[in-house]
């Protein structure tokens, strides 16, 4: 958006000075105006490259390292959820073992 705002302010800059230097509003292709209106251009498209590697290298750095720690820490917590669900469910079969299995039986000895 700052680039559409600050390319249609340079073109009413330079109209300006084109009205206002030339007698029929023309410019040849090697006049200082032309020259000018070629240097900004070469500015603009710099600034405007240079800032996106500045943003894709950011993206790259910040949000993307966010991303995998947050992927490192869902790994982990699913390693320690299925532990817990493996835990209790070893408990539970111990509980069912005791259950089903008495600790001591009953002998009866005739005398």
């Amino acid at each position: 958006m700052l680039n559409l705002v600050l390319h249609s302010l340079w073109h009413g800059i330079i109209s300006v000075i084109t009205w206002i230097r030339t007698p029929d509003y023309r410019t040849t292709g090697n006049s200082w105006i032309s020259n000018l209106d070629h240097g900004a251009f070469y500015v603009s498209i710099s600034i405007f490259v240079v800032f996106h590697i500045v943003v894709i290298t950011w993206f790259c750095c910040v949000p993307l390292k966010h991303r995998k720690r947050m992927s490192e820490k869902d790994d982990l917590y699913r390693t320690a959820v299925l532990k817990m669900i493996k835990t209790n469910n070893n408990k539970q079969s111990v509980k069912n073992q005791v259950k089903e299995s008495p600790s001591f039986t009953q002998i009866t000895i005739d005398v």
